[in-house]
Formats: structure tokens, sequence, C-alpha cells
């Protein structure tokens, strides 16, 4: 279970090492947000990571699962659509960790990071998947953008002697997939077109979705519990949008932006061999799920 922004500022007061990951939801909801770096830094804050790039190993994970792989297959970072489908059908759902828990595993293993994880989170949902199911803490505190949003308000004096601070950046996860994309079928469709990638909205229409499709469907669906996504999700504050259910758009544009599609295909066929060379595949699965690969 997550703590939340009494427990982080109380820990950082007592010196506890914390670094923090951002949600993408916070680049676009906190005008201030380099400001509010700014303070954590004061406070004692080690570094700051952007969770978005890291999607990128999330989606080799998916990327790997699915290449061998035929069926409906759930791709889902939505702590909460989560918790709904595990009681409910647990098979289709890819046993794949968020982008989250990728960056906090990665920046962790593989980086050698110390001290505990803080996410700046757009869900009050995200601390359910904080520990593994093998009991590991792999992220502490919850902070979610309406909590900090009420708490260092723009134009706040506690933020005004404070650095303006950027993210750090990682050229191992330069943002080729989500960050490029915006969906997973933006994302792999290229590298798998016998797949038919649909995103759904909402938790009611998710379900509902999923009791009419047939198990052995050549479909992969991103969803999402929230009707606006996570831009909207629980722990923002912001007024919830009706829910934007669509199949992924075939790619438009002439010769260019066809070479230009072609070239980020190869780019991410690329990445996606580094992380296979580089990475270890259950690092970022749950371990009492995973298939063989």
């Amino acid at each position: 279970m997550g703590e939340g922004l009494e427990t982080l500022l109380r820990d950082l007061r007592r010196g506890r090492p914390i670094r923090m990951l951002i949600a993408p939801a916070a680049f676009k909801l906190l005008g201030n947000l380099d400001k509010v770096l700014g303070f954590f830094r004061r406070l004692g804050v080690r570094s700051f990571h952007p969770v978005l790039p890291y999607a990128d190993i999330t989606l080799w994970a998916y990327f790997t699962l699915l290449k061998e792989s035929g069926g409906l297959f759930v791709c889902s970072a939505c702590a909460g659509l989560n918790l709904c489908l595990r009681e409910r059908d647990p098979c289709c759902l890819a046993p794949v960790y968020s982008p989250l828990l990728c960056a906090a595993r990665y920046l962790r293993t593989y980086r050698f990071l110390d001290g505990d994880f803080a996410f700046l989170s757009p869900c009050q949902l995200k601390e359910k998947e904080f520990v593994t199911p093998e009991g590991e803490n792999l992220v502490r505190y919850n902070v979610t953008i309406r909590e900090l949003a009420g708490f260092t308000a723009p134009g706040d004096p506690e933020l005004s002697p404070c650095p303006a601070l950027k993210p750090e950046q990682d050229d191992f996860c330069p943002g080729l997939t989500l960050a490029a994309s915006g969906s997973v079928g933006g994302a792999l469709g290229a590298l798998l077109p016998g797949k038919k990638f649909v995103v759904k909205r909402g938790l009611a229409e998710t379900v509902s979705w999923l009791r009419g499709q047939d198990s052995h469907s050549n479909t992969v669906l991103e969803a999402y519990a929230c009707p606006g996504g996570c831009l909207y999700g629980s722990g923002t504050g912001q007024k919830s949008k009706a829910p934007a259910g669509t199949e992924s758009p075939e790619p438009g544009g002439g010769q260019a932006a066809a070479r230009q599609r072609a070239e980020h295909t190869e780019a991410l066929r690329r990445l996606f061999d580094r992380y296979t060379r580089e990475l270890r595949f259950a690092d970022f699965c749950y371990p009492s799920h995973l298939p063989t690969v």
C-alpha cells in the first residue's frame, strides 16, 4: 500500500532517500511543475524521472508476448481496470508491468538508484500496484496531482525561491512508443500488422465490449477505467469526459509521411532488439503469471 503527500514530507524531513517518478498528466495539469520539482529538490528528493519514456520497456514486453501469441490480449496500465479484470477474467490480461513499474524496476535494477520512489500520480488507486504479488515494494508514495495542486498553488511564496527544474532524460528509453504515438496500436501496429488494435475508455464500456468478444479473436485492447483516460483520473481533480473508444486510425499522409513512419518503425525495431539483448524479460512481468517466451 502506498503512502501520500503527508508521509512523503515527513520522511523527507527525516532524511529518507527518495526519488520521484512523474506521470504524463502532471506535465499537462501542473503549470508550475518545474517550480514544484525545485521545491521537492530543496526538501531532499534526489532525482526526478518522467514515466512516459519508460513505456518503451512496457511496449517491448507487450511486443515480445504478442509476436508469439494470438487471441484476445488486454494491454492495461490502469490500476482500477486491472483490479476489475483480475476478478472477472484475468486470462486475457497481459502479465506486464505498467510504465510506472517498468520505470521503477529499470532505475533500481539496471541503473542501481538507491532510495524509495514517490509517484506524482493522476490516480488514487495507483498505489494498489506498488507492491508486487511477491511482496516487493517497487514504489512507496502515491502523491496525487489534486493533492499536490492544493499544496503548491501557482504564486505560492513557498515556491518563489525554488529553482525551476526539469526531470532527467534517459537515452535508454527515448520515448519511441507511447510518447511518440499516444497509443499501443499506434506504436506497435506496424510491427504487428496482423493484429487489430482497439482503445476503450470507461469501465462500463470496456467490460461491455469484452463480453462481446471471442477469446480467440486476434485483437489487442488498450483500456482505461476512467472515461477520459489518465488525464481525467480520480487523483487529478479534473471533470471526467465522455468515453472515447476507438479503433486505431489508419495512417495518412503522402510519400514523405510514409517514409517517416518506415524510419520510425525501423528505429523502434532496433530499440526492441537492444532491449532483448540487454534486459531480462522476466524483470518486467508478474512472475506468478509469467508465460513461456
